[in-house]
């Protein structure tokens, strides 16, 4: 099978085919809108694939059994707006007429939205009010800055039975759950506690591309959660002898980027 994505029009003009090669009966999945790479302005938007230029056949994204034969089909464009977010599982398309620029929500409070970009040109659309189509269309996805605190560790002790005077290292693994690339980490480490005194707070973490995981002290971000190793780059705490047996200390947890951005999370220790 030949999927065909060419197009030309004044002032431009695409060539490419891509070449899909199955078992006659197997299933494939059709290229949707978030995989091309054409300026939006000069295409707009993929409406399908047709077996004629000119008529939809399949929508795109569909997943069609492959034919005995050698098939062609083509890419279908059409003009308009389209704003797609994986999030919250909307897709929203203008055809003609005003474009009126969604505002997601979602209830995920570790997700905060940077709004609206279009790969094909690189526009970055932070104004709903601003934004004016330009050419025959655009498609956007919705930019959203997640990041997760997973395991928070403390190292070589129990939890839940800490011992008094004693330095205290712990650790934690994090995940760029987002699909932008966080910079300039930091995490910092509270507590209200008058028993505790902390001699590490702060920690530098550096940068964590979208969909990758690390932890404190990583070397390298991996697709896969880490587990927490070692004493480098550790909070630091001491817990007062003066601190009842049994004695439950709340900590915070709270990973800053250099764009303001926060996160945190509670979690609890206990003295032995």
């Amino acid at each position: 099978m030949t999927l065909d994505f060419s197009s030309e029009g004044e002032n431009y003009r695409y060539s490419y085919r891509q070449q899909i090669r199955r078992e006659p009966g197997s299933q494939i999945t059709l290229p949707d809108s978030s995989q091309i790479r054409f300026n939006s302005t000069h295409l707009g938007v993929l409406a399908g694939w047709g077996l004629t230029p000119d008529e939809v056949t399949y929508q795109p994204g569909e997943t069609i059994t492959m034919s005995y034969t050698d098939q062609t089909l083509y890419a279908i464009y059409q003009s308009g707006v389209r704003f797609v977010d994986d999030l919250n599982k909307t897709d929203v398309f203008f055809e003609e007429g005003k474009v009126e620029v969604p505002t997601p929500a979602s209830g995920d409070a570790s997700a905060i939205f940077s709004g609206w970009y279009d790969q094909t040109t690189g526009k970055l659309i932070t104004d709903p009010v601003s934004y004016t189509t330009e050419g025959k269309g655009a498609f956007f996805e919705a930019l959203w800055k997640r990041l997760a605190i997973e395991d928070v560790t403390v190292l070589y002790y129990d939890q839940t039975k800490l011992p008094t005077n004693t330095q205290i290292g712990i650790g934690f693994s994090y995940s760029n759950t987002g699909n932008v690339n966080l910079s300039g980490l930091k995490a910092v480490l509270s507590t209200q506690s008058d028993y505790v005194r902390i001699l590490r707070d702060e920690l530098q973490l550096g940068r964590l591309s979208a969909g990758l995981s690390s932890t404190n002290n990583s070397r390298f971000a991996t697709k896969s959660k880490q587990q927490v190793r070692g004493e480098a780059n550790t909070f630091r705490f001491i817990v007062s002898d003066s601190a009842p047996a049994g004695s439950v200390i709340p900590f915070t947890l709270t990973i800053t980027n250099d764009k303001g951005d926060s996160w945190s999370h509670s979690f609890e220790v206990t003295v032995r």
